[in-house]
């Protein structure tokens, strides 16, 4: 499945999201790349009417309940996808998938769009990910979206594999050997994050 991927990157966690995007376009056919300042509601529309065959939106971001975040030209947050707009709305990404790399937007934004036929893979409140642990929090995100984007999976398997992933890297945590700190702080957000996974 060909991704449209979407990383504003304008503060400090979106750019650590956005560097995640940046490793695993290196494994799925993804056909644009709206990065930045490129992450504008007027871009995400003309991509979507210009590339048909790219059937996955991959956000990589902000989120609140009713919606997913960009930046605008003066600096300001404002909604990019929303349930009502402004923005883009749901019906606009009808026949759609969207994995949502976001706080909340599992709440609201979710059911909306899977109203609207598009499937949706995402987290329903916040989304967490402990300082040091960047690349194994980032590892468990780009597997799912790869599951995804190469195995033709619905989203429901892809949120249960999603689901147990973050499952496993709590163990993994809980468990690990070493004297890195925070680690069941690291393994305690592993375990949030999987309760939260929601698919539509």
């Amino acid at each position: 499945m060909k991704v449209i991927f979407v990383r504003p990157a304008y503060d400090e966690v979106s750019q650590k999201m956005s560097a995640w995007a940046e490793e695993v376009k290196l494994t799925v056919d993804h056909e644009d790349d709206l990065e930045g300042p490129l992450a504008s509601v007027e871009n995400l529309r003309r991509s979507l009417q210009t590339r048909p065959s790219a059937l996955l939106v991959a956000f990589y971001g902000h989120g609140k309940p009713d919606s997913l975040i960009t930046m605008d030209a003066g600096g300001t947050e404002c909604p990019l996808i929303h349930i009502t707009g402004p923005g883009v709305v749901p019906q606009e990404l009808g026949s759609r998938n969207l994995y949502a790399v976001a706080c909340s937007s599992g709440a609201e934004l979710g059911p909306a769009l899977a109203a609207a036929a598009c499937s949706f893979v995402g987290y329903e409140n916040k989304f967490a990910f402990p300082p040091d642990f960047e690349r194994e929090f980032g590892d468990v995100v780009n597997r799912g979206l790869i599951s995804w984007a190469t195995e033709e999976k619905t989203s429901t398997v892809v949120g249960e594999q999603l689901t147990e992933n973050w499952r496993t890297l709590s163990d993994e945590l809980s468990f690990g050997e070493g004297h890195r700190k925070n680690l069941w702080v690291a393994a305690f957000a592993a375990l949030w994050n999987s309760d939260k996974v929601r698919a539509y």
